[in-house]
């Protein structure tokens, strides 16, 4: 809603995976998925599904994340014995957990723990997720920004289908996947062709059935269109066993809607 808009129509499904059918058939315009946790860091599951799949990145948005321990009314702090939440989550307020002596229950998404607690009238059991979710599911909150980090934050993707092109705004960023040959000095040679350009992340992750072999997830500054990016990308490619690129899209700060069909 923060990127898209209260209008928008939502959809849930229980996985990452889902998100990512939904808008490859069509189903779905847009999906929103997260990428990276100020605490936690990245997210695993989104990494691997960008690498094999053909959609397109079109924007972020960054999420200050709160969490709030909710449970059914009539139940209390003391009564609780088993915590529900996204693992993410869990990770995210492990020392209040750890402080309570709480297990915990590992569910697909925070909002779905809310559901389970509520609709299965669970009374030995609170739900870790955000206050609104204890408004869409009649649950009482316990405590609230129980995260170890108030800082927290968590930065989501928007997906959309590969034609879609997020026009330059001159406040861009191009998300892209690089393999490079298994050799010395590989990295090294690849970023001088992203020399003058502002590198905002770089991360190593495994090459699928490469063992000890990677791949690196790069965001630059800049938008694929700009001859300068072009040329580094096209500079790069040739240093590269191969370059996916994931996307150029405006930076959350923008929050500028500014999608078009591509040809």
């Amino acid at each position: 809603m923060k990127r898209l808009g209260w209008q928008a129509k939502l959809s849930n499904v229980p996985t990452f995976s889902k998100v990512f059918d939904k808008v490859s058939e069509g189903k779905a315009e847009y999906g929103i998925v997260p990428l990276e946790n100020s605490i936690e860091s990245s997210v695993n599951d989104t990494h691997r599904l960008l690498l094999r799949n053909g959609l397109s990145i079109v924007g972020e948005v960054y999420v200050d994340v709160h969490h709030c321990l909710m449970a059914r009314n009539g139940v209390s702090m003391e009564e609780v014995r088993v915590v529900y939440s996204h693992p993410q989550a869990l990770g995210q307020c492990s020392s209040f957990i750890d402080r309570h002596g709480f297990k915990t229950a590992p569910m697909y998404n925070t909002a779905g723990s809310a559901k389970i607690v509520s609709e299965e009238k669970l009374t030995y059991a609170a739900a870790i997720a955000s206050e609104r979710a204890a408004e869409l599911y009649g649950l009482k909150i316990l405590q609230r920004d129980i995260e170890d980090d108030v800082s927290n934050t968590t930065r989501f993707i928007i997906l959309g289908a590969a034609d879609i092109i997020a026009m330059p705004t001159r406040n861009d960023k191009t998300s892209l996947i690089v393999s490079l040959p298994h050799k010395p000095h590989a990295l090294a040679s690849a970023l001088v062709s992203l020399g003058g350009i502002n590198i905002t992340r770089i991360e190593s992750m495994p090459a699928p059935g490469k063992p000890w072999e990677y791949l690196f997830y790069i965001d630059i500054e800049g938008h694929n269109h700009d001859n300068r990016i072009g040329d580094a990308l096209d500079d790069l490619a040739e240093r590269s066993s191969w370059v996916k690129i994931l996307g150029s899209y405006p930076m959350a700060e923008q929050y500028a809607k500014t999608f078009d069909k591509g040809d």
